[in-house]
């Protein structure tokens, strides 16, 4: 579905109007049983308890009232760790999922629940004050749907009465705004929500017919794409042999087989793609970690082998990708080992329950024909182990057949400042979903010290698109510290920003200062370049008949002051 036919539809879009209208007066229950003004002083026993353990009083928290007191119970599925701090059997309270549950301390318990009440007032304040880009600073703890719920019922007609993530992407898509499934969902909606309620068709509706008609159309859309796949599935006797594996293998394509986040460099390539991993091998156990202990679980799968990774460079080659011979344990003969492609395809192979994914960073470095060989064809949706169109190859040196499974998921990186998508191998564009990763400007804190960090990197990046292009720009990532002051951002900037430049631009120090705002005379901090005069007569003395032009010597400044900053933007 496009944009144009969306805003059609809405024209003759009705809805169940005294329903609407019962739910709508629904929505004053929480506040007024949980009043904005006392949130802050929300115990843990009145923000959850355990039915089982508090028969009695476990109605009268607000989990629960957010819950049930309302018509449209949007949060009635799934477990309590949606909450993030909850209750169990044992009446103990802890928090994570599955084998990331943890018992705190009661210590940690109430830093734990501190910190819970002050991201929901802080999300309260953010869409308030109309500034959606702060939701983007925190750390995942509480579900993003709990969040959005929330906003429901404390700010008036933010947000839309929608927690779905693939509806919230879908409308997104509709209505031309760039997201990638890893955004967070709270900004997501805002956004979306936002963007509705600016056109013209859809002027005087009320939240709740807005949520309704958004939901009934993106998800007959995405329905229909899903249709489209399914008729793509067709039984395979020796694999698939009754419906529900064909449904298992149709809920493992709605994440593209193979994927590639491009971009310059410091985009958050490699970290999207240790959280796409996570969510391939399981959204629901992995979403609500923090980030810390999404990195300790992706470190932990690489052990078991359900994940693996590698980078590719000039000399990697198929013999460490495939397979390839290498010396005996004698030294009188050679045998055949397997690379890390053909390890984990067979690993997924014998595993078909699991989903295994790849990680291949640098992709665009290695010399794709030589890596793949003949199996790049086996890689593609339909040419895999238990599709309509399955393929096998006998390998050169194992003289084994060889297919690669459903099972396995590839995510390649590749920094556009190596090389252009223009420029990638034909065979490796047709195979993989590109994604795109921009400077994120949002993710860096505004202000350090009087520097408004965001607009400073913009300037720089528009001016190096114009100096050369779009796909060398700076990324965000580089400005995401701990602590961030004008030390560590003199730092970055000597040691990581201003060496790209000097890649960009082959040490041509005239571009390298017109992207920086400009030099300085030597002895002089007010810029990131220093620009000195040479005078022919004074380093030839002696020879005032020299017919040589004067030269200039650029260096870095050691340690600008505020004014490189504020002066460049």
């Amino acid at each position: 579905m496009n944009k144009n036919i969306f805003l059609e539809l809405s024209k003759n879009f009705e809805i169940d109007d005294e329903w609407f209208s019962k739910y709508d007066m629904t929505r004053n229950n929480v506040p007024s049983k949980f009043p904005l003004g006392e949130l802050k002083e929300l115990t843990i026993k009145k923000y959850i308890l355990r039915k089982e353990c508090f028969p009695n009083e476990y109605k009268n928290t607000f989990t629960y009232s957010l819950q049930y007191d309302t018509e449209g119970r949007l949060l009635r599925s799934g477990s309590a760790s949606k909450f993030y701090i909850y209750m169990d059997s044992d009446g103990e309270y802890c928090y994570g999922f599955k084998n990331n549950k943890r018992k705190p301390s009661e210590k940690e318990l109430t830093e734990k629940f501190n910190k819970i009440k002050r991201k929901i007032l802080d999300y309260i304040n953010i869409a308030s004050n109309d500034s959606p880009v702060d939701f983007l600073k925190y750390e995942k703890d509480i579900s993003e749907s709990v969040l959005i719920v929330i906003l429901q019922f404390y700010t008036k007609d933010r947000v839309l009465d929608i927690v779905n993530k693939e509806v919230l992407l879908e409308a997104a898509r509709i209505l031309g705004l760039n997201f990638d499934d890893s955004e967070n969902r709270v900004y997501v909606n805002y956004m979306v929500t936002k963007e509705l309620k600016s056109l013209d068709e859809f002027k005087g509706w009320s939240i709740s017919k807005l949520s309704n008609f958004v939901y009934k159309y993106c998800n007959e859309s995405i329905n229909k794409q899903n249709e489209i796949q399914k008729s793509d599935i067709k039984t395979n006797n020796d694999i698939l042999v009754n419906e529900e594996i064909a449904a298992s293998v149709l809920d493992k394509q709605v994440i593209n087989k193979n994927i590639i986040f491009y971009g310059p460099p410091g985009t958050g390539k490699t970290y999207n793609s240790l959280n796409k991993a996570l969510e391939i091998i399981d959204n629901d156990k992995y979403e609500s970690l923090e980030r810390k202990d999404r990195v300790k679980e992706f470190n932990a799968l690489l052990d078991l082998g359900q994940i693996s990774f590698c980078t590719f460079h000039q000399s990697f080659g198929y013999e460490e990708f495939i397979e390839g011979l290498r010396s005996n344990e004698e030294g009188n003969g050679f045998k055949v080992v397997d690379g890390i492609f053909k390890e984990i395809c067979k690993k997924a192979i014998g595993d078909s329950s699991k989903n295994y994914v790849l990680i291949i960073d640098e992709i665009n470095r290695g010399n794709i024909s030589k890596v793949f060989g003949e199996l790049i064809t086996l890689i593609e949706d339909d040419k895999r182990l238990g599709r309509e169109n399955q393929i096998k190859a006998i390998l050169p040196y194992s003289k084994e057949s060889f297919g690669v499974p459903n099972n396995l998921y590839i995510i390649g990186t590749m920094n556009t400042a190596d090389k252009s998508i223009a420029l990638l191998d034909t065979a490796l564009r047709r195979r993989f979903e590109f994604i795109e990763m921009m400077p994120k400007y949002n993710l860096i804190d505004k202000d350090i010290e009087g520097i408004n960090i965001r607009q400073f990197l913009k300037a720089i990046n528009k001016r190096i698109e114009y100096l050369y292009d779009r796909d060398h720009t700076i990324g965000h990532a580089y400005f995401l510290k701990e602590n961030l002051n004008l030390e560590l951002l003199n730092s970055i900037m000597k040691n990581k920003v201003i060496p790209l430049l000097q890649e960009y631009f082959y040490g041509d120090y005239e571009k390298i200062a017109l992207v920086l705002g400009g030099t300085c005379s030597k002895g002089e901090s007010s810029k990131f370049i220093c620009k000195e005069q040479i005078k022919v007569e004074e380093l030839f003395k002696g020879k005032s008949d020299l017919n040589f032009d004067d030269i200039y010597e650029f260096s870095v400044v050691d340690n600008p002051n505020i004014d490189a900053f504020l002066e460049l933007y």
